[in-house]
């Protein structure tokens, strides 16, 4: 059984990692280590195709939920590491999608009020998590 949560981010000229880079005195971290690979889809935009996954590195049989993770404008998946670390260190995997980070070329629709290239935006996510469930 795969279970699987989209998140997403939308922030705007913002670059998460260097916000407050200690929140909290004492971090609440879970057992497990992180670790991450890299892969290729080639159903996704033509500006990048790559996906990170980032799971658990030690204890890694058996089932973990999977969170497909949306960047936000112009930030990378890299960008939310921190995050990440976090929810892996509880035994999630993150499956982060790194497409049209400026946009989409492939589907250069746009939205009022929205930027070029973005009215489709969400699809790339929806094709990370067709591919994260075909890799199940």
């Amino acid at each position: 059984m795969v279970t699987l949560c989209i998140v997403s981010a939308f922030v705007v000229g913002t670059d998460v990692s260097t916000q407050n880079p200690h929140p909290h005195p004492h971090p609440i971290v879970g057992p497990y280590v992180m670790t991450n690979v890299t892969f290729t889809n080639t159903a996704m935009d033509s500006t990048d195709q790559r996906i990170d996954v980032y799971y658990p590195a030690n204890g890694t049989t058996g089932s973990y939920p999977v969170i497909v993770y949306a960047h936000g404008y112009t930030n990378y998946p890299t960008d939310y590491l921190r995050l990440f670390r976090g929810l892996v260190s509880f035994g999630y995997v993150i499956v982060a999608p790194w497409a049209c980070r400026n946009g989409c070329d492939d589907d250069p629709a746009t939205l009022p009020w929205d930027p070029d290239g973005f009215a489709h935006y969400y699809r790339q996510q929806l094709r990370a998590l067709d591919w994260a469930i075909a890799s199940a």
